[in-house]
C-alpha cells in the first residue's frame, strides 16, 4: 500500500522593448523563503484515483559567488501533506513530533532540515543542484509524482530576460538535468513598471532511477509543463511561478511495469 502512496506521492524602452536585465541581485548573506503549494491527481488504474496536497517551506541562503555562479544553501523547514485514495487518507506534518517519528517521518529524516547546496547561473538564472547532506537515491514519497514531471531549474528564485525581447515575443531553451532533457518557450506578456509576467510551455522527458523500502524503480517520464513566471526585471528576482505539469510514463520495479499518470498544479512564491 505505501507503494502505491509513493508512486503517487526589463526595463521597457520608449519602443516597447525589455532591454537586458541588470545585474542579478544577490549578495552573500541573502536570505529567501520559499513556500510551494501543490496539488495532484494521480490516476492508479481501474478508475482509482490518488489526491495529494502538500505544502513544502523552505529557507535559502546565498553564501558564496564567482564569475559565473551564485551559490545557495537550501533547507526545507516544513512539510505538510494530505493523502487521500483507495479508501484511505494519510497525512503528515513535520512540526508535531509523532508524525516524525512515523514510518513516514522516519524515511523523511534525511529530507527536513538537511541543507542541500545549490547554484545558479548569472547568465542566464537557471538552477542546479550541487550536493545534498543526504544524496542517497532514495526517493522523497511527499513529492511523488509531483516531483517527477517538474524542472529543477525553472523552480529557481532568478529569471534571466533575454535583451531586446518585445512584449508578445517568444524564445526557447533546451536543457539536461542529468538523465532528463527540460525544454521550453517563454512569452514576454506584459511589462508593468518593474514587473514582468512571462507564460511559458515546455517538455520534461528522460528516464531516472529512485530507491524505495530497498527496490530500484526505473522511471520513464513524459511530461507537458504549463505555467507563468512574475518577476522583477531590475533584480531578475521572482516572486511567483504558477505551474501545472501532465505527467505520463512507466515504473518498472522488480520485473513489473506500472504506468503512471498524474496533473500537478502547484504555486511557488518567494519572498526577499
Amino acid at each position: 500500500m505505501k507503494k502505491i502512496f509513493t508512486f503517487s506521492l526589463l526595463l521597457i524602452s520608449t519602443i516597447g522593448f525589455a532591454q537586458t536585465s541588470k545585474k542579478i541581485q544577490l549578495t552573500s548573506g541573502k536570505k529567501i523563503n520559499i513556500t510551494n503549494v501543490s496539488a495532484t491527481v494521480t490516476d492508479l488504474g481501474m478508475g482509482m484515483q490518488m489526491n495529494n496536497n502538500t505544502t513544502v517551506t523552505s529557507n535559502m541562503v546565498v553564501t558564496n559567488e564567482n564569475d559565473n555562479y551564485y551559490e545557495l544553501n537550501n533547507t526545507i523547514t516544513r512539510m505538510q501533506t494530505n493523502m487521500d485514495g483507495m479508501g484511505q487518507n494519510i497525512s503528515f506534518d513535520s512540526d508535531k513530533k509523532e508524525d516524525l517519528d512515523s514510518e513516514m517521518g522516519q524515511g523523511l529524516a534525511g529530507t527536513i532540515n538537511k541543507a542541500e547546496v545549490l547554484k545558479i547561473n548569472k547568465a542566464n538564472g537557471k538552477m542546479e543542484k550541487i550536493k545534498a547532506d543526504n544524496d542517497a537515491k532514495e526517493g522523497n514519497p511527499m513529492m511523488g509524482m509531483a516531483g517527477m514531471g517538474n524542472s529543477e531549474s525553472e523552480s529557481g528564485p532568478v529569471f534571466v530576460l533575454p535583451s531586446n525581447i518585445k512584449v508578445g515575443e517568444s524564445w526557447n531553451t533546451e536543457n539536461k538535468e542529468g538523465t532528463m532533457t527540460v525544454k521550453s518557450t517563454y512569452t514576454l506578456k506584459s511589462l508593468d513598471n518593474n514587473t514582468a509576467l512571462v507564460n511559458m510551455s515546455g517538455t520534461v522527458d528522460g528516464t531516472m532511477e529512485q530507491e524505495q523500502m530497498g527496490n530500484t524503480m526505473n522511471i520513464t517520464i513524459n511530461s507537458k509543463v504549463t505555467g507563468d513566471i512574475t518577476f522583477d526585471v531590475n533584480s531578475s528576482l521572482v516572486s511567483k511561478r504558477n505551474m501545472v505539469s501532465d505527467v505520463n510514463g512507466n515504473i518498472d520495479m522488480m520485473g513489473q511495469q506500472m504506468p503512471i499518470s498524474a496533473k500537478t498544479t502547484s504555486t511557488i512564491t518567494y519572498s526577499y
